[in-house]
């Protein structure tokens, strides 16, 4: 992926910054409204350790961004939200989400092994919400049920899938 340090579009891991998302989101649910299709949301956080040590976050965001390039549809849109990450599924409803959360779980729930090769276990916690298109859909009505979501998953732990 190109990440070019003067390229706004995506981050230094590759993946579309949280500006790009917005007018992406904003866009995906302006078509939903139009064309009733559903869209999920995900919000996950790195859960354990935590506090995310600085000397581990690169290493971390690495491997989740690459775990999103891999395990995803080339279709879904994924940003790094702050130290969270966000994923938007496009046309999908909340059976197929639900999928899409439990494969990312399973490969994000894992090891990983920063420079310094000392093992580190990482544990992901994620919110989920999913609307299935038409007039009331709206980019803050996600947004703001996967906020909650991710933050009730947060405080269940590692490894906790929420539904809003």
């Amino acid at each position: 992926m190109f990440t070019d340090p003067h390229n706004y579009y995506y981050t230094p891991s590759g993946i579309y910054t949280s500006s790009v998302f917005t007018i992406l989101l904003n866009h995906e649910v302006a078509r939903s409204k139009r064309y009733p299709s559903p869209l999920s949301i995900l919000l996950f956080s790195v859960c354990k350790p935590a506090p995310l040590a600085m000397e581990i976050r690169e290493s971390v965001e690495l491997s989740v961004t690459q775990v999103l390039k891999t395990k995803l549809r080339q279709t879904d849109i994924s940003s790094q939200y702050g130290e969270d990450f966000l994923v938007l599924l496009t046309n999908t409803d909340i059976s197929g989400a639900k999928i899409a959360a439990a494969r990312l779980l399973t490969s994000l729930n894992t090891m990983i092994f920063p420079q310094e090769n000392q093992p580190v276990e990482i544990g992901v916690c994620l919110g989920l919400a999913s609307h299935p298109g038409g007039a009331s859909i709206s980019s803050d009505f996600l947004l703001k049920q996967v906020t909650q979501a991710n933050r009730e998953a947060r405080s269940k732990g590692p490894g906790t899938l929420i539904v809003a």
